[in-house]
């Protein structure tokens, strides 16, 4: 039985901007990003992608956080791409 998230409207683009400031609070915002490669980017996603996937039809409130995550990194990566190549 999958558990379903609360009836609940969510704004997605809020969640991800919440998701963006936790991230920077807790790995140290563009100082860490620019350290980064794609390549980090990239597996950092697919990570998050695999575990989502597992929780897909059992576990929605899970699913959705790691969607979520999966945004704000994307965010971060490209944000850091444009600073380093402009």
């Amino acid at each position: 039985m999958v558990k379903k998230t609360p009836k609940v409207k969510h704004n997605v683009m809020e969640d991800v901007v919440d998701e963006l400031a936790l991230q920077v609070k807790k790995y140290g915002g563009i100082d860490h990003d620019d350290m980064n490669d794609p390549n980090y980017w990239t597996e950092q996603i697919r990570d998050r992608a695999i575990f989502a996937n597992r929780t897909i039809y059992s576990d929605a409130v899970t699913y959705r956080r790691r969607m979520i995550q999966i945004a704000a990194l994307a965010i971060s990566g490209v944000e850091s791409f444009d600073r380093k190549h402009g």
